[in-house]
């Protein structure tokens, strides 16, 4: 975002204020590997690259962090490590992939903490209709070890 694009280059997300007090943000591509960046910005203008997305562990991440109950950040990415990626930041940069999307949950969009500590969201591809393969998306719950449950196919 210094013009460079080794910084990250197209944010696509809200910013989100930490419990620290400072924001979080991620971009839609630049960085080391041009596949979008995790950063972190203070109220006085210090900006801090927390992470590069290869592509393997994510890539075009288009939804906000969500600051979870233990203080880190979660996060998903629309495409890398296969159709999608869910992830865990803590405040000083230290990446977690925690799932990779795929089959009939591709493609997640963001993503909600529910009052179980649990996260929830949904996929823009995947789902089934009528015993096929859809791309219409699904909802689905996910844990903070990244173990996910599709909770409802749309069917149409």
């Amino acid at each position: 975002m210094t013009g460079t694009n080794t910084d990250g280059a197209s944010p696509q997300c809200e910013l989100v204020e930490g419990s620290d007090g400072n924001f979080y943000g991620m971009t839609w591509e630049g960085g080391a590997y041009r596949c979008g960046t995790i950063f972190r910005i203070g109220t006085d203008g210090t900006f801090t690259n927390l992470h590069d997305f290869t592509g393997i562990d994510g890539s075009e991440p288009n939804a906000p962090l969500v600051q979870g109950e233990d203080g880190n950040f979660y996060g998903t990415t629309l495409t890398g490590g296969g159709s999608g990626t869910f992830f865990q930041i803590t405040t000083n940069g230290q990446f977690t992939l925690l799932y990779t999307f795929k089959g009939y949950n591709t493609n997640p969009s963001g993503l909600i903490q529910g009052s179980d500590g649990n996260f929830y969201g949904t996929t823009m591809g995947g789902g089934i209709f009528k015993g096929y393969s859809s791309g219409y998306g699904t909802v689905f719950r996910i844990t903070t070890n990244g173990a996910l449950t599709t909770l409802l196919p749309r069917r149409l």
